[in-house]
């Protein structure tokens, strides 16, 4: 390409003063500015090819000897305006709101309904480390008894939670979360001040807790409903509001992976019922926050997440925490039937049953005779197709009930007679166990 011809200074200022007057009489013109002010020299160094090419683009885009005549124009600075750039829109109102309508999905309507019921959960709790007083090292190693002092502390910990029911103040939470909690604060978007709770009643069975605010002066509170989580299905849209590592108001989107996860999938044993599996991203802090479907109903709450891997978190069915409240309002515990068993699929001669694998000691199980290695076969006189149907048929009895399941042994079939108990004392025995088949953590 050739480089730029140089012309005299003469025909430069006469070349410039024609094309004033075709910038002054050009349509295109926004505004009258000194086409003086648009002329942008372009002086190529020898051998830049990029310098070349951009003055070559630079051409297209200019009238007479280089000098620009495209529709810009100079915005005063102080009016918020970007020099060289035209305020001017014919259907600026018009074309925001058509952009609004694009970008107006499912879940900017979820998070501005519901984010005001989300909350952030505060807890302290005070505890007494013992500390060695002022007694000096060579005491210590000399033989000498330091003494030792009982210094309080308190501990801070923090999740997410949500108001279901607005006039009473009624708001949920995980009960890991607010587990041991001196003092409950709860803050809601949009209010300075944190509202200090109490709690009515956990149920740790599902991991629930039920909290209600103090003063009554901040009610009615913004709340949101509870859905129906029977009616989710696989693939399933899932928002998540939360308060994730103290950041408040996250809301993350997915998808619902799984249903029917058992609890004894994620190695905690005593937590017998289902959970809803999602790919939304959950993170500490989000332990008590909301999963919603797309019309911004509660169909579960966030409890657990995967300690190894991306996109596995756990909820609590929307549907067991309906069935939980109306007990944890009144202030009384939740009963839970269990009976102490521990199940597996196998094949036996080409066909899958359910296969006792342990049996706890003292447990319903074990005082009715039941061993490991016995099949399953009829419980409560259906047929067992699957251990989760052991599962859903114990948790449907109230404590201190009889169950009788039919076992094969060998080649002997016999009935056994299982008085069902409270789940809470296996609680008691055996907090969590390490020995699922994938490794989860309970969120803080």
């Amino acid at each position: 390409m050739a480089p730029p011809a140089i012309v005299s200074k003469g025909e430069y200022l006469s070349r410039l003063a024609e094309s004033r007057k075709q910038c002054r009489s050009s349509p295109l013109m926004s505004t009258q500015v000194d086409c003086a002010q648009r002329y942008v020299p372009t002086v190529p160094l020898p051998g830049d090819v990029f310098a070349r090419a951009g003055t070559s683009l630079v051409s297209r885009a200019t009238g007479p000897c280089g000098i620009a005549t495209m529709p810009l124009s100079m915005a005063d600075p102080r009016k918020g305006g970007v020099p060289g750039v035209s305020n001017h829109h014919p259907d600026k109102q018009g074309s925001v709101s058509k952009a609004r309508q694009v970008k107006d999905n499912f879940v900017n309507r979820v998070a501005e309904k519901c984010g005001a019921a989300v909350v952030r959960i505060q807890t302290e709790q005070k505890v007494e480390i013992p500390s060695i007083g002022n007694a000096d090292i060579f005491s210590f190693f000399f033989g000498i008894k330091p003494e030792i002092n009982q210094q309080e502390r308190k501990i801070k910990g923090q999740g997410s939670g949500f108001c279901v029911d607005g006039a009473a103040g009624v708001v949920l939470t995980n009960a890991h979360v607010v587990q041991g909690a001196d003092r409950i604060l709860a803050s809601f978007p949009g209010r300075r001040a944190a509202i200090e709770c109490e709690i009515l009643e956990t149920d740790e069975v599902i991991d629930l807790a039920a909290l209600r605010v103090k003063d009554k002066s901040q009610l009615p509170l913004p709340s949101m409903a509870l859905g129906a989580s029977e009616t989710v299905k696989t693939g399933d849209w899932t928002i998540v509001l939360g308060n994730p590592l103290g950041l408040q108001n996250t809301c993350t989107l997915g998808i619902v992976s799984s249903l029917e996860r058992s609890t004894g999938e994620t190695g905690f044993d005593w937590m017998r019922h289902p959970l809803i599996q999602t790919d939304a991203a959950v993170n500490q802090g989000n332990s008590g926050g909301p999963m919603l479907n797309e019309i911004g109903e509660v169909i579960g709450m966030i409890s657990m997440r995967a300690l190894f891997g991306e996109g596995i978190g756990f909820a609590i069915p929307a549907d067991s925490i309906r069935t939980a409240l109306p007990s944890l309002l009144a202030g009384k515990k939740v009963p839970r039937s269990y009976i102490g068993v521990k199940m597996a699929m196998q094949d036996h001669s080409g066909h899958e049953c359910a296969v006792v694998d342990v049996v706890l000691d003292g447990s319903p199980a074990a005082e009715a005779g039941v061993k490991v290695g016995d099949q399953l076969i009829e419980v409560g006189g259906r047929k067992v197709r699957h251990f989760d149907e052991v599962q859903l048929a114990v948790r449907a009895l109230p404590v201190d009930n009889r169950l009788k399941l039919k076992v094969r042994r060998g080649e002997k079939s016999t009935t056994l007679v299982v008085t069902t108990a409270d789940i809470r004392r296996l609680r008691e025995a055996s907090p969590a166990s390490p020995g699922g088949r994938h490794r989860v953590v309970i969120l803080p």
